[in-house]
């Protein structure tokens, strides 16, 4: 193995729609799409991968990730931390044992959830309430195993807190594993957990599982199925639980175009994920959402050698509505 060090741009705009006035905040939680009726960068992200041998004699490497990130998206999601760590998408070194093996420590992306910062791995143009609910990334150390046939994916985490880099938290470390079983172009199965201190209050404990299963039949349907279930521990035992279900089916007209619908439900009667300035009563949001994504340009080896993947328009109708914190959502996407 050579040293070789990889290079990506990724760069995603939009232009909104909505129904609510300027002066009307979104939602606290959502972290892309903020801005209204205006033209916007939700994500511009540069990252740089280094990785060369350890060892001539074994199957050893090291390397580290480096990410940083300019919009909107970093703008709201990490607004809570550190100014020195809010422009950082990840900033992590490893090091790998035969391909098999490795071991990671830094600014980490979440090991929940399968929907990210990135629009171009997303099915709809926003993401769920239950993934804008959940850590999109993590610090701390990492554990991960690959099967040689890649079919198998498993980590063991210990990370500071629910999506937390730079604010301390009373307590030790949290923890969190991840099981994924997959055959690409058939099926991903997997299975994700969070135990330690809770966001909304550092006194409860929080134990979270993340399972979803993504089926694709032929070349045309695809669906994932998802439920999250939790369980807020207060100091005096008292416990409240919380649930998600979620559903997403893509049909794709062609290779080029998809039609993508998305409903969940999410059921928090406590508000452990402070929810109420998402609904008064009964409400409707109406958001139109016209994106251009997905630049990417890669370069390896310095050898010239590069890749390019231009990306797609989308426009996505959103409608949001919900009594009281049992929140219903349904959203389609044209890809």
């Amino acid at each position: 193995m050579k040293a070789q060090t990889q290079y990506e741009f990724y760069a995603e705009s939009y232009s909104s729609l909505t129904s609510k006035s300027e002066y009307e905040p979104f939602p606290s939680f959502l972290t892309s799409y903020q801005s209204k009726n205006v033209h916007d960068i939700n994500l511009m992200l540069l990252k740089i991968n280094h990785e060369q041998p350890l060892s001539k004699e074994l199957p050893v490497s090291w390397g580290f990730n480096t990410g940083l990130m300019f919009g909107t998206y970093a703008d709201q999601n990490l607004a809570a931390e550190n100014a020195r760590f809010q422009n950082f998408y990840e900033l992590n070194a490893y090091v790998k044992w035969n391909n098999q093996y490795k071991f990671e420590y830094g600014i980490l992306p979440s090991h929940i959830g399968f929907e990210g910062a990135i629009g171009k791995e997303s099915w709809a143009a926003t993401r769920s309430i239950l993934a804008d609910n959940s850590p999109y990334y993590e610090y701390g150390y990492r554990l991960s195993y690959t099967s040689k046939s890649g079919n198998l994916k498993a980590n063991l985490n210990a990370i500071k807190g629910w999506q937390n880099i730079s604010n301390p938290i009373p307590g030790r470390y949290a923890i969190g594993h991840q099981i994924t079983l997959s055959e690409k172009d058939e099926y991903t199965i997997n299975s994700s957990s969070y135990y330690g201190v809770s966001p909304t209050d550092p006194k409860n404990q929080r134990f979270f599982h993340n399972f979803y299963a993504q089926f694709y039949f032929g070349d045309r349907i695809a669906w994932i199925l998802g439920f999250d279930n939790g369980i807020e521990i207060h100091p005096n035992g008292h416990r409240d639980q919380y649930h998600t279900p979620v559903g997403i089916l893509k049909y794709s007209v062609t290779d080029d175009i998809s039609i993508t619908g998305r409903y969940e439900y999410f059921n928090d009667p406590h508000l452990n994920f402070n929810l109420a300035d998402l609904f008064n009563g009964v409400k409707t949001v109406l958001v139109i959402i016209l994106r251009l994504q997905c630049f990417k340009l890669c370069f390896r080896d310095f050898d010239q050698t590069k890749h390019l993947a231009a990306g797609f328009g989308t426009v996505s109708i959103d409608a949001v509505s919900g009594i009281d914190t049992n929140h219903r959502a349904f959203e389609w996407s044209i890809v």
